[in-house]
């Protein structure tokens, strides 16, 4: 029954340990995560106003809502049955 109790006893204070290891370690990246993960600005550009019945155009003329259903098309037959696209929308 002592060998018992003594393994019990070591068993505790060795995970009280790790435990305790891994607390100081978290509390320490805590420290230092502001001079590795500075916050980037993010730079908002306002969209171009589009009118009803407008058409967008894209490079050299290209109709935008063909180039949109063409890439709509290609991302359904890419991802899985149950993923889908729910917003469009333009870039740059």
């Amino acid at each position: 029954m002592e060998i018992l109790s003594e393994g019990l006893k070591v068993t505790v204070i060795g995970m009280g340990v790790v435990f305790l290891a891994l607390f100081l370690l978290s509390v320490i990246l805590r420290f230092f995560e502001p001079f590795f993960y500075k916050e980037e600005t993010e730079v908002k550009t306002p969209l171009p106003e589009i009118k009803e019945g407008e058409r967008l155009k894209g490079r050299e003329g290209e109709d935008i809502e063909e180039v949109v259903l063409a890439i709509s098309a290609v991302m359904t037959s890419i991802l899985d049955d149950n993923e889908y696209i729910c917003n469009i929308r333009q870039v740059n």
